[in-house]
């Protein structure tokens, strides 16, 4: 299993409009491909960007080939997601495997 981890940097202006725009657009449109099975947004703390926040969308992916047929594509939905914010939304993106998951019951 595969996460691929989108880490946002938004300014506070357009704050609301971009994250409309990731949880109702960006994330039922990545889901609506097939290849991830689940999308998790966090909220990060402790940064230290001024009059901005940061956001972790993580995304599962079963597998290295689910992900380079994202890749192939749909890698340009981001992109289509920040052009109209010119600036105001920023972002770094990495592909992490799952070595293990350690569970406390």
């Amino acid at each position: 299993m595969f996460i691929y981890n989108t880490t946002f940097n938004i300014e506070e202006s357009t704050l609301e409009n971009a994250l409309d725009k990731i949880e109702n657009h960006l994330i039922p449109q990545l889901l609506g491909t097939e290849l991830f099975t689940k999308a998790l947004l966090t909220e990060v703390f402790e940064t230290s960007a001024e009059n901005a926040k940061t956001f972790s969308l993580q995304l599962f992916c079963p597998s290295k080939n689910h992900f380079s047929q994202y890749q192939k594509f749909h890698d340009n939905k981001f992109v289509e997601l920040i052009k109209p914010f010119k600036g105001k939304v920023v972002y770094f993106q990495t592909l992490m495997q799952i070595k293990s998951v350690h569970d406390h019951s």
